[in-house]
């Protein structure tokens, strides 16, 4: 599973929960009084919802870009030597069974 597959679904559960906590807000905020302030609960509600998805945005892109750094960094050397090593092995591997057979 990639790395962009992977946030795509901490981001949506994340929208998730946050839609149903504003959905339950606006609910509870509707069981008072009765008044008619309604609307503005629900104006409020879309407000801090955009505003909590930006920042969850904003926290993906730099998790994102913190997990391509560590991966250049760290795992893709590793990566690089361990597949020179292993194709190395493989030549020498079938140098000898050449020369093995070739007796």
């Amino acid at each position: 599973m990639s790395l962009d597959t992977e946030m795509s679904k901490k981001l949506f559960f994340l929208s998730s929960l946050v839609i149903l906590l504003i959905a339950l807000l606006a609910a509870a905020a509707g069981q008072g009084d009765g008044d008619t302030t309604s609307a503005g609960v629900m104006d409020k509600a879309e407000e801090v919802y955009r505003t909590v998805l930006e920042k969850v945005q904003q926290a993906g892109g730099a998790v994102k870009g913190f997990a391509a750094n560590s991966y250049e960094e760290h795992l893709e050397p590793a990566v690089s030597w361990a597949t020179e090593a292993a194709a190395s092995a493989w030549d020498k591997v079938k140098t000898k069974l050449s020369d093995f057979f070739a007796d």
